[in-house]
C-alpha cells in the first residue's frame, strides 16, 4: 500500500500550506527489483553448475556392505596344532623323496646272503681267489664286444616321458655266458680280499655322473634307464675300463616315491612287465645284466622276480640283488634259477655325510677280510665321490683288490655255496 507524507511550504501570501507526497511499496523500489534480478541469475547459475557436474563427473558405485564373519576369540586360543617337527612335502621323482627313501634303508637289516639249500654260512671265504693265478701285466680296458647304438629318443609328447614299446616275441635263447662278452676282464689276486665298488642311480646328474666316470678303474656303474644321453656316457664309462649295469627302475613299498617312468609292478601283469623290462635292456648297450632302482615292494614278489630273472636268464645277463628289503625275493629266485647273480653287502651313504661314509667302508673291508669279497652301492653324491677317491688312493696299500662286480659272480659260478 502506497503511503501518505506531508511537506511544509509558503503559499502565494506566505502562509506555511502543507502538501500531500505519494511515496512506493517496497518491492516496487529500483534496489528491490536489482537485488531480485542479480540473486535469480546467482541461484540459476548454481543450479546449472550443479546439473553439469553430476552430469559429467565420475559416476561411482556405491559398495554394498560386506558380509561380516566374528571369530571368538576362545576358539582361536583352544585350537591347537600337531604336536612334533613339521611333516615334510615330499613331491615324486624329486631329490628329497628319493633321498628320504634312500634314509628309510638305514633302518633295515642287512642283507642276508643267498643260500638256497639253508646250509649254515661257510668261514672259509677266501679260499674262492686262490685257484685263478695273478696277471703277469695290467690288464687293458675292454673293447666293445658289441656296436653301440644311439639311445632311442622315444619320449611321450604331452608328458616328455619315455614309452615302452609294444614287446616283441621272445627270441631264442642266448648262450648263458653272454654277460662275459661284457665283463671287465681282472684276474683275482690269491690271498687278497675283494671289493667290489657299485655307483647307482647314474645318467640323471651329469656332471656327477662324468665325475663318477672319471674315477679309477674298474667301478661298477649303474645306469638308470630314463638317463640322459646314456649310450655316449656308456661307451666313455666303457673306455675307462668301468663294467656297466642297468639300474632297472621297480616300485619300493612307499607308493608315495616315484622310481621313475616304466618301473616294474607286480600289479601290471606279465605282458606289461616283460615290456618294460625290454624297454629298460633297449636303453643302451654294453652291460653284464641289471640291479634294481628302490623295488622294495616288486622284488618282494616272488611271481614278479621269477618272471623277470627267467628272461634275464634267457639273454645270459646277471642279476645284482641291491637287497632294499630285507624281504627280496631276488637272490633266492636266481639262485633257484641257476643263473648267475650277485648281492649288496654294504649301502655306503644312507646318511650322506663323509665321516658316516668312511665308517661305512670301514664294514666293506672287515666284510671283505672276512668272506673274501664285498660288494658296496654307493651314489652320485659330492661326499660320496670325495670319501670313495680318496679311499681308492689306498685301498691297494691296506691289502684290498678293487674289482668289478662280475668278478665276483664268477668265482661264486666256480666256487658255488654248498
Amino acid at each position: 500500500m502506497a503511503t501518505a507524507s506531508r511537506k511544509k511550504g509558503k503559499g502565494a501570501s506566505g502562509a506555511r500550506i502543507h502538501h500531500a507526497a505519494h511515496r512506493l511499496p517496497w518491492f516496487r523500489t529500483t534496489r528491490f527489483l536489482y537485488s531480485a534480478v542479480v540473486g535469480g541469475v546467482l541461484v540459476i547459475g548454481i543450479l546449472v553448475g550443479t546439473g553439469l557436474g553430476l552430469w559429467l563427473g565420475p559416476s561411482e558405485t556405491v559398495p554394498s556392505p560386506q558380509s561380516t564373519v566374528q571369530i571368538n576369540q576362545n576358539d582361536i586360543d583352544e585350537a591347537t596344532l600337531p604336536k612334533g617337527p613339521p611333516l615334510p612335502v615330499i613331491v615324486q621323482g624329486s631329490e628329497t623323496a628319493k633321498r628320504l627313501y634312500e634314509e628309510s634303508l638305514a633302518n633295515q637289516p642287512e642283507a642276508l646272503r643267498p643260500d638256497p639249500n639253508e646250509a649254515p654260512k661257510q668261514a672259509e671265504k677266501p679260499a674262492l681267489v686262490t685257484p685263478i693265478p695273478a696277471p703277469a701285466a695290467p690288464v687293458p680296458a675292454p673293447e666293445l664286444s658289441v656296436p653301440e647304438p644311439a639311445a632311442p629318443e622315444n619320449r611321450n609328447s604331452e608328458n616328455g616321458l619315455p614309452d615302452a614299446p609294444a614287446l616283441a616275441p621272445p627270441g631264442p635263447m642266448a648262450d648263458p655266458d653272454t654277460w662275459l662278452a661284457n665283463a671287465v676282464p681282472l684276474t683275482p689276486i690269491p690271498g687278497m680280499p675283494m671289493i667290489a665298488l657299485i655307483f647307482d642311480d647314474l645318467g640323471i646328474d651329469q656332471a656327477h655322473s662324468r665325475e663318477a666316470i672319471n674315477l679309477p678303474a674298474p667301478l661298477t656303474l649303474a645306469f638308470l634307464t630314463y638317463g640322459h644321453h646314456l649310450q655316449e656316457m656308456v661307451s666313455a664309462a666303457r673306455q675307462r675300463g668301468h663294467e656297466i649295469l642297468v639300474h632297472m627302475p621297480m616300485a619300493p613299498l612307499d607308493l608315495g616315491v616315484d622310481p621313475g617312468p616304466n618301473a616294474l609292478q607286480k600289479e601290471l601283469g606279465p605282458q606289461e612287465i616283460l615290456r618294460r623290462l625290454d624297454w629298460g635292456l633297449s636303453q643302451f648297450s654294453g652291460y653284464v645284466g641289471i640291479n634294481n632302482h628302490m623295488g622294495s615292494r616288486f622284488t618282494a614278489d616272488s611271481e614278479g622276480m621269477r618272471l623277470v630273472l627267467s628272461e634275464l636268464k634267457r639273454r645270459g645277463l646277471i642279476f645284482v640283488d641291491s637287497v632294499t628289503t630285507s624281504d627280496s625275493k631276488g637272490y633266492s629266485t636266481a639262485a633257484a634259477l641257476g643263473m648267475p647273480y650277485a648281492v649288496r653287502d654294504v649301502f655306503l651313504d644312507n646318511t650322506i655325510d663323509t665321516d658316516a661314509i668312511r665308517k661305512q667302508l670301514s664294514r666293506v673291508e672287515e666284510t671283505a677280510k672276512r668272506q673274501g669279497y664285498a660288494i658296496a652301492i654307493g651314489h652320485p653324491h659330492p661326499e660320496t665321490l670325495a670319501v670313495v677317491s680318496e679311499w681308492m688312493k689306498t685301498a691297494r696299500e691296506q691289502g684290498f683288490q678293487l674289482v668289478p662286480v662280475s668278478t665276483i659272480v664268477r668265482l661264486q659260478q666256480i666256487s658255488p655255496r654248498s
